[in-house]
């Protein structure tokens, strides 16, 4: 073999090499990218989910403090009532962001952005878009 040829085989096999780890290094940035728009639309979704049930639970305390004052119940009850179910609504809020925050522990931690109730419903109107169509798509 002379230099030319010997030249040419190892510039091929590093030209393979560089293609090699270049389509794996594309690959590896597309999958990282794709991960975190996957992270984000469970958060959304989550979020979503938890905002939903949040009123429906909040409309059954209208529901029955209506009941309760047609059934003629002394207010006192109703004030009690509703003062529990505010601590169990403010427990509800505080426990279900808590663990969506637990859920991302590892190596998805920094990509979320909220720690509070207030700071979740943030981070969902500023995906609200997103929110309205998973929304739509339920009641299709």
């Amino acid at each position: 073999m002379d230099k030319y040829q010997i030249f040419f085989a190892v510039s091929s096999l590093l030209s393979f090499g560089l293609g090699y780890f270049t389509c794996r290094a594309n690959y590896f940035f597309t999958s990282v990218k794709v991960s975190v728009v996957l992270v984000r639309l469970a958060q959304v979704v989550s979020l979503t989910l938890l905002a939903t049930g949040s009123e429906n639970y909040f409309a059954s305390r209208t529901y029955r403090i209506q009941s309760m004052r047609k059934a003629e119940v002394p207010e006192k009850q109703i004030k009690e009532f509703d003062k529990l179910f505010m601590n169990e609504y403010e427990l509800y809020k505080e426990k279900s962001i808590s663990q969506l925050i637990e859920a991302h522990k590892g190596v998805f931690d920094q990509l979320v952005t909220f720690n509070n109730w207030r700071t979740a419903m943030a981070f969902l109107q500023k995906h609200k878009n997103t929110a309205f169509k998973i929304l739509r798509s339920n009641n299709d």
